[in-house]
């Protein structure tokens, strides 16, 4: 995954210092949270329980959640195979038992997370309408600006509220690449 930040290494060394059966436990936890993401509230109660039963400060174990949660993230955003999360996590200081319990579950829950993460995405800032306007500068305090293109764009998301953008035409253009990039993937996804 690339260089990480100590307190995300530290975070892993934890984890593996934890017994299997409390490994198992934390792990069950983070997954159904990955799962149903909306029940946040519970996740928290669970890990202060959780940490409460092992006698360990829930600041250590919110820090490791963290750090695993930010590891499935990445994951899932990257598509990375089982081996290469093998091999990330190995080379985070996890142990092989508990590597490869990880993965294993990773893999049984992948589908169901995968698809939730899909609909978080696909849910937020849904776009009802758009309006745009081309125009022109036509005075300005610098010269060199007047006669400029522009464009004025006014997204409607479903929530009614209205966000409005000015940009360059080479802005634009910019873009309207990226929107047919992220286009493309959907119908690739589809």
């Amino acid at each position: 995954m690339g260089l990480v930040d100590d307190n995300f290494t530290t975070a892993f060394i934890n984890l593996n210092r934890l017994e299997v059966d409390s490994f198992s436990e934390f792990l069950e936890l983070i997954l159904v949270f990955l799962s149903s993401p909306k029940e946040a509230q519970q996740f928290i109660s669970k890990l202060e329980k959780y940490a409460g039963s092992l006698n360990i400060p829930f600041s250590a174990i919110q820090l490791i959640a963290k750090a695993v949660l930010l590891f499935f993230r990445g994951c899932l955003q990257k598509s990375l195979s089982i081996t290469q999360i093998a091999e990330d996590l190995s080379n985070l200081g996890l142990n092989e038992d508990k590597t490869r319990r990880l993965t294993q579950n990773w893999s049984h829950s992948f589908g169901i997370i995968s698809n939730v993460n899909q609909q978080r995405v696909l849910t937020i800032h849904q776009l009802t309408d758009l309006e745009w306007r081309f125009g022109v500068t036509t005075g300005n305090s610098l010269a060199s600006r007047v006669g400029k293109i522009f464009l004025q764009m006014k997204f409607k998301i479903f929530t009614g509220e209205i966000i409005s953008i000015e940009m360059s035409i080479e802005q634009f253009y910019s873009f309207l690449h990226e929107m047919e990039k992220a286009r493309a993937s959907i119908e690739y996804l589809i």
